[in-house]
């Protein structure tokens, strides 16, 4: 029987119903099982992404009910202080000083921890983003192949995708370039939020449900990527061993 195809970002948002981050919390919780073990999906890359088809995230979890209630308030409180920090985009700026006069305590903790810039003067920036843009491209095409070694039916869109970008490659001192560059932002990343395999990740789910306020981006797209920053902070929180796997057949 062949398997089914990919879904599209809509049809995985319309799998999500109405759930809400701290009702899919409360699942995360749910589905720990008895040894404490926990496997949800792994997201895509980009805001409001579809989780990857083949991969998920198998987890060792240290939490109480206690923690579960703990995060369902905490992820609520942050997603709050990004909905206000939305409200202020034309006013806040690169500088913690210059923002210091016009948030609060509480909303500046916020902005310091996901959306303050990471120092990355060290490194060119043009370069960084092309090598970042083809490890993409390469990214998506090893996605494509794995996807039909596991049997599922490719699209016209993914042919296309592959004939275009046959030629596309990062060479490996690119790829020790693009590394140093991700290592120094998952220190800093790692030093706002605690240290944590997610941390990067933590920091980047909180950057794009942002922007996706500030755009003004339709209700179930926000939820859905409200939903995928609670996944990470719980896993950032309360997971104590953290591996990624292909999900069961």
């Amino acid at each position: 029987m062949e398997k089914p195809a990919k879904k599209t970002r809509s049809e995985a948002i319309r799998a999500l119903g109405d759930m809400t981050p701290s009702a899919y919390i409360a699942r995360m919780y749910e589905q720990t099982d008895g040894e404490n073990m926990l496997v949800v999906p792994m997201w895509g890359a980009n805001a409001y992404s579809h989780p990857v088809p083949r991969l998920c995230f198998r987890n060792r979890m240290r939490w109480t009910e206690a923690d579960r209630d703990r995060m369902m308030v905490v992820c609520n409180v942050q997603f709050g202080a990004l909905k206000e920090l939305s409200k202020l985009r034309g006013r806040l700026s690169d500088s913690e000083e210059e923002n210091a006069k016009i948030l609060s305590p509480d909303l500046l903790d916020v902005w310091r921890a996901y959306l303050r810039p990471f120092d990355c003067s060290a490194f060119d920036r043009e370069r960084i983003k092309d090598i970042a843009a083809r490890t993409g491209i390469v990214q998506e095409i090893e996605d494509i192949r794995l996807r039909t070694e596991l049997g599922h039916r490719i699209n016209d869109l993914d042919f296309d995708f592959l004939r275009e970008n046959e030629d596309v490659s990062v060479e490996p001192d690119e790829a020790a370039y693009y590394a140093a560059y991700e290592n120094a932002r998952k220190a800093q990343a790692e030093a706002r939020v605690g240290k944590s395999p997610l941390a990067s990740e933590l920091v980047a789910c909180a950057k794009n449900l942002y922007r996706l306020l500030c755009e003004g981006a339709k209700e179930d797209a926000v939820r859905y990527e409200a939903i995928r920053f609670a996944q990470t902070m719980v896993l950032h929180s309360c997971s104590e061993t953290f591996s990624s796997t292909e999900r069961a057949a």
